[in-house]
């Protein structure tokens, strides 16, 4: 009995993702970011809250066999916007918004599960915001996702993004990412 189990079970993980191939996965969606700055204005040194919203579109490209998905990401956010949402500083006012670009670079691996659900996760080795105005930020950060991939050829994700910032003012932050993909094996 525990070896036709134990058959099944191997049948159910792996029976239907047998294929291995070139994998790109396309995607569009909408970040929210949350940040929280520490800063120093006179004698005062208080916490400064931001909220970054935008939409962002890029790809996951990579190889995937028995459901196992190994590859790069890359996304471009092109019009992101940080407004200031709290201030423990008197003095400084919220509302104030800045505009900026952002670009991510990392590594992901995941897996395609036969039951119309898909887990990855991205090391980013290389994130870089642009400002209208002002130098670039860098960090880096680890995403989780997670994708529903039980409508034709679409993938409902969400994500969950943290990132460190390099030689910044901006302690950490954190990010949800909901998108839709286009997930392509051949």
């Amino acid at each position: 009995m525990k070896k036709i189990l134990s058959m099944i079970c191997f049948l159910f993980l792996f029976g239907t993702k047998s294929e291995a191939g070139m994998m790109i996965d396309p995607y569009i969606g909408y970040a929210i970011n949350q940040q929280e700055i520490t800063q120093t204005v006179g004698a005062q040194t208080g916490q400064i809250d931001y909220t970054t919203s935008g939409s962002l579109f890029g790809a996951r490209v990579g190889w995937q066999t028995l459901g196992l998905m190994l590859g790069g990401e890359f996304a471009y956010g092109p019009s992101l916007t940080q407004e200031l949402t709290a201030s423990a500083l008197s003095g400084i006012s919220t509302g104030a918004e800045t505009d900026y670009s952002g670009t991510y670079m990392g590594a992901f691996i995941g897996y395609d599960f036969p039951i119309l659900l898909r887990a990855w996760a991205t090391y980013f080795f290389n994130i870089t915001y642009a400002p209208e105005s002002g130098s670039d930020v860098e960090a880096n950060g680890t995403s989780f996702g997670v994708g529903f991939s039980g409508l034709p050829f679409v993938s409902l994700n969400a994500e969950y993004r943290m990132i460190s910032y390099d030689n910044s003012a901006i302690d950490d932050s954190s990010e949800v990412f909901l998108s839709v993909s286009l997930p392509i094996t051949f």
